[in-house]
């Protein structure tokens, strides 16, 4: 436990481990900001693209549809069609204000009722018209509409599918596209400097310390875990709290994504996968720090360390999903698994279209390598020991 204990004040007193906290700090910030202006700049009414707007427009159309239908015959097919359009038209015009004023009233049971039936008449309107818009954006039509069921149905509050700004679905975004980058880059950082801080002219000062080679290499391990625990948490509590202030802190009802290789996607509540999600996001701290301990022990230089780390480990993370003759085999791969939260809601599943990948075979695949690579360190701190 002192051994442990020495390695994390070594952590806390590298000033340098300040600058990249700040930095995550600053990029939470700007992009939490991003997403708040964006999901809420149709209402802006000083906005060109607001809600306001899309009422003036729509009452042109209407304004429209009434001219034409005078110069057309009552049993016309054009007239029919056209009265249709008017119809929907007029229907769009009120859920549009019904829609305004909900916000305006913070009344979001009201909000996402109009914003279904907004999203439902957009459907309508694009499928009369199917052949003029590809699969993928009548895939983004539909599912919009779904993400709104999704909020009605669970009460959900204010809140955008892609910016999202609620404490909870922001911290969603976050773990799902940026958790395991922060992850890589904060782990090589600080254990690139902690583990290399053991060698002296290449010597390995670490074995003066009175204890066995295998409680000093998983001291050294559980350290690495620390950092990376410490360095989830405090992401998780930067995001929550942006969220909390910008709008509210949300629910574990916030939906997630989930897809299948055949394409078929759904939302599911967060916190069917929380679980899951902590047991795979040890093993993948873990198996970062073995993967630095093993460079380190090689290198011994801690820039060397640092730089051979983010190679490996980012070429490895983005060959799992884009090299495609190796999809077939992907599910043996490690890396594929560091982001915990894309392999369980399907995603990376359905990007390499193999069914293997999942939580039961990353939990394996990540206690197999971290068993292997451990047993590397010993043997090659042994070799190190017998030189």
């Amino acid at each position: 436990m002192k051994y442990f204990l020495i390695n994390v004040k070594k952590i806390y007193k590298n000033k340098l481990n300040s600058i990249p906290v700040f930095i995550i700090i600053l990029f939470l910030a700007f992009l939490y900001v991003g997403n708040l202006k964006s999901a809420t700049i149709e209402f802006d009414l000083n906005s060109p693209v607001s809600i306001k707007e899309d009422i003036n427009s729509t009452s042109e159309q209407i304004g429209l549809f009434e001219d034409n239908l005078k110069s057309i015959s009552l049993d016309s097919e054009e007239y029919i069609n056209i009265k249709n359009d008017l119809d929907l038209a007029k229907e769009r015009k009120e859920c549009l204000e019904n829609k305004l004023k909900a916000y305006k009233n913070r009344d979001w049971h009201q909000f996402y009722q109009n914003d279904i039936r907004l999203k439902k008449i957009d459907l309508e309107a694009t499928n009369k018209y199917e052949s003029d818009y590809d699969d993928e954006f009548l895939q983004t039509i539909k599912l919009n509409e779904e993400y709104s069921l999704y909020q009605y149905e669970n009460k959900l509050g204010f809140d955008d599918r892609f910016t999202p700004v609620q404490g909870i679905s922001y911290i969603i975004l976050i773990v799902n596209n940026y958790l395991s980058i922060i992850l890589i880059v904060m782990m090589a950082f600080i254990l690139s400097y902690l583990y290399c801080s053991n060698y002296f002219n290449g010597i390995d000062i670490s074995i003066i310390v009175p204890m066995k080679q295998v409680n000093r290499i998983m001291t050294k391990l559980m350290v690495g875990c620390f950092v990376g625990i410490s360095v989830t948490l405090f992401v998780l509590i930067i995001s929550g709290t942006l969220g909390s202030v910008g709008t509210e802190f949300g629910s574990l009802k916030s939906p997630i994504l989930t897809y299948s290789t055949s394409g078929i996607c759904e939302y599911e509540p967060i916190r069917n996968f929380i679980m899951s999600w902590i047991i795979m996001s040890i093993l993948s701290m873990l198996f970062i720090s073995n993967v630095i301990f093993v460079l380190s022990v090689l290198l011994k230089k801690r820039t060397s360390c640092f730089f051979s780390s983010l190679l490996f480990l980012f070429a490895c993370t983005w060959g799992c999903t884009k090299i495609a003759p190796i999809f077939s085999i992907v599910h043996l791969i490690p890396t594929t698994y560091l982001n915990c939260l894309q392999v369980l809601s399907g995603e990376i599943g359905y990007l390499t279209q193999n069914n293997n990948i999942n939580a039961l075979t990353g939990i394996i695949v990540l206690l197999v390598c971290n068993i292997v690579l451990t047993i590397i360190n010993f043997s090659l701190m042994k070799m190190r020991e017998v030189k």
